[in-house]
């Protein structure tokens, strides 16, 4: 079991510790509100030096949120209200962006997962973070078994891909559980 309160000692790959910006995605749903104010934290957290020793200073990494507002629920403005507010409390400034999603014979999971994808890749980010967690690594991994998928498809999903070019998409709560999530979320009363 890890700790959540360990994260920015354990937190950047040794591909993306030259990062500059970090962009996380944030839906208002417990995993992205729980990864945010971790990533603030890892943001403003003190760089440690080959020898072990602290140096003084931050990472030196712009921390912004995105928020895909999809318009396929009633609650859907509320949530971006949220985030803004949410953002706003943590002093993260939000890019956020109305979609149409189209299925065009994809399921209408499938179609708003494209559309979110679209407007991931639009970030000026080095990073994107997403909040995806080991729960959600077994469901991607059991449904990609159930549709018969390939090595390719079993593989489930990697902490770290390419999201473009210049863009990095990081699942750094991929080590935790859901359960790990909503206790972090209760002991630092967070609401999402």
């Amino acid at each position: 079991m890890h700790d959540l309160n360990d994260f920015p000692a354990q937190a950047l790959p040794d591909g993306l510790r030259h990062a500059r910006h970090i962009e996380a995605a944030l839906s208002g749903g417990l995993d992205s509100v729980v990864l945010l104010p971790l990533l603030a934290r890892l943001s403003s957290a003190k760089r440690a030096g080959r020898s072990g020793c602290r140096h003084a200073g931050r990472l030196n990494i712009k921390l912004t949120a995105v928020h895909v507002h999809h318009g396929l629920q009633d609650e859907a403005d509320g949530w971006l209200e949220f985030c803004r507010d949410y953002c706003g409390r943590l002093a993260v400034p939000l890019r956020w962006q109305k979609v149409d999603v189209v299925s065009d014979g994809l399921g209408i999971e499938a179609a708003a997962r494209q559309a979110r994808y679209c407007v991931f890749g639009e970030t000026e980010a080095d990073v994107l973070a997403a909040a995806h967690h080991a729960d959600d690594q077994v469901e991607t991994f059991m449904l990609a078994a159930l549709r018969g998928g390939g090595l390719r498809a079993l593989s489930a999903m990697p902490a770290v891909r390419p999201l473009n070019r210049r863009t990095l998409l990081w699942r750094p709560l991929l080590p935790y559980g859901r359960a790990e999530l909503e206790v972090y979320a209760e002991r630092h009363k967070l609401a999402f």
